[in-house]
């Protein structure tokens, strides 16, 4: 939760005094980019700026996105925000030492 707040603030700073430039979000896992999408509509529904920040981007086809580390290979953006978090499962003592695809052999690209 404490990464996706942080990467949600990065994001809405970008669109405050960025918004000349495109944005991304990459996350390595599918729970993060959830959370994350979640928490920034949460945010972006209360700042003005942001419907015209998200409308503008689109006309041009490089929308704010928010993708998961499979899906986000090929998209370019001006800035690209990276959540890099796991935690540790519930009831675990420690962090796992698997980080889904990019612990793979190739780092998840096939």
């Amino acid at each position: 939760m404490r990464e996706a707040e942080r990467v949600v603030d990065a994001a809405v700073e970008h669109i405050r005094t960025r918004s000349d430039e495109s944005l991304g979000i990459a996350t390595l896992n599918l729970k993060q980019r959830d959370l994350i999408a979640e928490l920034l509509d949460e945010r972006l529904a209360s700042i003005e700026a942001a419907e015209e920040y998200r409308s503008r981007w689109h006309k041009v086809g490089q929308p704010l996105f928010i993708k998961n580390l499979e899906n986000v290979q090929g998209d370019e953006r001006d800035a690209i925000i990276i959540s890099t978090t796991f935690g540790k499962p519930p009831g675990a003592g420690v962090v796992r030492q698997n980080f889904g695809p990019i612990s793979k052999l190739g780092g998840g690209a096939d």
